[in-house]
């Protein structure tokens, strides 16, 4: 399997399990919606840009879903352990996000917009500090980090 497969993987079962319809996540990014099935389906790819715009359309990481996506290639009868379940991205494990919340409004647009811009250290620097924030404002969180 391809990287690009692991991805579309992980992508289909992201918008499986978050009620996401294509048609929203085409027409948040411009795309047409015919273009996202047809990658989607395997018939064409999309560059790694595009593909790590999907990605944090969803709310996700290229790199998490790479990892989710290859989990889920190597689990042939569908079922889930815990190794599967630690890669599953935040936003499949979250049952407080629903498909609606996938909707931004221009606050949450304009950071992502200045996230996309920071090179890889500062992407992780501010991964970092939001993940202590959250974890600090949601003691459920750390219980749930440490096991």
């Amino acid at each position: 399997m391809e990287t690009v497969d692991f991805f579309r993987v992980a992508l289909k079962n992201v918008l499986k399990q978050k009620g996401i319809k294509q048609i929203e996540i085409a027409k948040r990014l411009g795309l047409d919606p015919p273009a996202l099935s047809a990658f989607l389906r395997g018939k064409i790819n999309f560059s790694i840009k595009r593909q790590e715009l999907l990605a944090e359309t969803v709310g996700s990481s290229y790199i998490e879903m790479l990892n989710y996506g290859k989990s889920l290639a190597a689990e042939p009868t569908g079922h889930t352990n815990a190794a599967h379940e630690a890669l599953m991205p935040d936003v499949i494990r979250d049952k407080d996000v629903k498909s609606e919340d996938v909707t931004l409004n221009a606050a949450e647009q304009r950071l992502i917009n200045i996230y996309r811009r920071l090179n890889g250290d500062l992407k992780q620097l501010l991964m970092n500090m939001a993940t202590d924030l959250f974890i600090g404002s949601h003691p459920e969180a750390s219980r749930k980090k440490k096991h």
